[in-house]
């Protein structure tokens, strides 16, 4: 998806796509399902990873949180 999402689940979050936005910097977004195994969700941490590279595609960068 190339926009934000319609609610926002913390702060940094809304922070993050307001400031994509404001700089016009365009983005994709990948949103997955809660992880679930024979009906309850997996007790496991949740790993977000921000991919970012520069206008001309040459130089790469990702942060893990």
């Amino acid at each position: 998806m190339e926009k934000a999402p319609d609610s926002y689940k913390s702060h940094l979050q809304e922070t993050v796509y307001e400031s994509l936005t404001k700089l016009q910097i365009p983005f994709e977004r990948v949103s997955t399902d809660e992880a679930i195994s024979k009906g309850t969700v997996l007790e496991m941490k949740m790993v977000k990873t921000l991919f970012l590279c520069n206008s001309k595609k040459t130089e790469f960068y990702n942060h893990r949180r």
